[in-house]
């Protein structure tokens, strides 16, 4: 199966990797995202965030030797229904990683009209399956409390450190 083709396995189409003429659905999703986990509603409503994060995806989606990978599962009659991407980083090694590359998984979403049928899982799954043939050996993301059964149970565990953040 080649970028841009789905299958269909028990009626659904199967997830597949995200490709330039995504962009626009991928942000979509990120929206719906942003506004479940309580986003002021002006800030996702932004149309230059949305066209920047579009954009910047089209260029990412479009290149071979890209850092950035995303699945997607296309809704039965347009458009996509479910949304998975990552953005593979280099860090300086450590005692504890010698390999410099993390993955943040982040635009994890699900339309609500086709919630609850296993969607988010199986794009996260292709994901993270890509990741790990790519030999990528760690996968970090933020977690809402209505995903946090489906990710523990994809292998994710509480760190040991605590993120804090600063805005520069």
């Amino acid at each position: 199966m080649s970028a841009g083709e789905a299958s269909v396995i028990g009626g659904w189409p199967r997830p597949r990797r995200a490709v330039p003429a995504d962009s626009a659905e991928l942000v979509r999703l990120r929206t719906l995202m942003f506004a479940a986990m309580g986003t002021a509603t002006d800030k996702v409503a932004d149309p230059v965030w949305q066209g920047e994060c579009a954009t910047l995806l089209q260029g990412w989606l479009g290149r071979p030797d890209s850092s950035v990978a995303a699945y997607v599962v296309d809704a039965p009659e347009a458009g996509l229904a479910a949304s998975a991407v990552a953005e593979v980083t280099w860090r300086m090694p450590s005692p504890l990683r010698r390999d410099p590359r993390v993955a943040h998984v982040g635009s994890v979403c699900t339309d609500p009209r086709w919630r609850r049928r296993g969607l988010a899982r199986a794009v996260l799954g292709a994901l993270l399956a890509d990741l790990d043939a790519a030999g990528v050996p760690r996968a970090d993301l933020h977690a809402t409390g209505a995903a946090d059964r489906l990710y523990r149970s994809l292998g994710f565990v509480d760190v040991r450190w605590p993120s804090l953040r600063r805005e520069l």
